[in-house]
């Protein structure tokens, strides 16, 4: 099924030009929780995206047993000479950045604003790391990432990835809702799951089978222990393979502290003011008035009486 850009325009308008994925390193989940270790490669988060399930009417193969290997007997424990005395680890005052190499397959990306930062599969190349304009008029920094933009925003057939951040929010679903309003109506429901990945906790919402294929659909919605901003995250996968990268986005992105969210809005358009038009003063042409002819005075008529014209000699003649 084809959909017309299903991912909303209110939201997806871009304001500012084009970057692409940055080359800057992302900060690990050390740099919000200093208590963490500082490695290259994030842990994967403690929650994972759940298995397809099996289509409605259908049974479910039967699970293989796992393999079993062969215990072998452990060797005698070295006795140390000396007991190994733990260090005190020492607190950072500044927030800890990670190496700018990502894991082997991935790159690491971030916004223009600087404050998302994730890795994402290096094949998706197709980034879009401009902010977004939400329905209110106030802008989101965001990261879209794709083999294909076009084909992510309008068919169910390209996987790709949505990562944008909101102010705090206890229950940011109902705009998730919204935002993503199409998916119900191509998607079996697979429910909701809590998530926590030891920085951010919030709601994974999972479907199934859209558009009649194995396409899944996950809309995250998660927020710090810090409470400042809540986290969006959409991902679509098509293939095993993209679930994979998900579960990497899900154990990688994150927050740069210090980078708050914008405060900008966007102006209403503006637009000269409409004069109304004059009309020039209508001209009047001169009436010339012809001058009156006054027919000249003629003399009444006067009725003469016909002179009578005898017919006969005159008597007595």
């Amino acid at each position: 099924m084809t959909r017309t850009h299903r991912l909303g325009v209110a939201f997806a308008i871009p304001l500012i030009g084009l970057v692409g994925a940055s080359s800057v390193g992302f900060a690990d989940r050390a740099a919000v929780d200093s208590s963490a270790p500082g490695d290259a490669a994030a842990a994967p988060p403690t929650t994972a995206l759940p298995a397809l399930p099996p289509l409605p009417g259908t049974t479910p193969p039967a699970p293989t047993a796992p393999a079993t290997t062969p215990v072998v007997a452990p060797t005698a424990p070295v006795v140390p000479t000396a007991p190994v005395v733990p260090t005190v680890p020492v607190v950072p005052t500044t927030p800890v950045v990670a190496p700018t190499v990502a894991s082997t397959g991935y790159v690491p990306a971030t916004d223009v604003t600087g404050l998302l930062t994730v890795e994402l599969p290096a094949s998706w190349s197709d980034i879009d790391d401009r902010r977004v304009i939400a329905s209110d008029g106030t802008l989101r920094p965001g990261i879209w990432a794709s083999t294909d933009l076009e084909g992510f925003k309008t068919t169910f057939g390209t996987a790709g990835v949505i990562l944008e951040a909101y102010p705090y929010s206890p229950d940011l679903r109902p705009v998730a809702a919204e935002r993503f309003d199409f998916i119900p109506q191509a998607c079996t429901d697979g429910g909701e799951i809590p998530y926590s990945d030891g920085v951010f906790t919030g709601t994974l919402h999972t479907w199934n089978y859209c558009d009649g294929g194995n396409t899944r659909n996950f809309v995250l919605t998660a927020s710090p222990a810090t409470m400042d901003m809540t986290i969006l995250l959409y991902a679509q996968t098509v293939t095993p393979e993209d679930e994979v990268f998900v579960n990497h986005i899900l154990g990688t992105f994150n927050v740069v502290p210090g980078i708050g969210l914008p405060t900008e809005t966007v102006p209403p358009p503006t637009s000269a003011p409409v004069t109304a038009a004059t009309a020039p003063p209508a001209t009047v042409a001169p009436v010339t008035v012809a001058p009156a002819t006054v027919a000249p005075p003629t003399a009444p008529l006067v009725t003469v009486p016909p002179i009578p014209v005898p017919t006969g000699p005159p008597a007595g003649g």
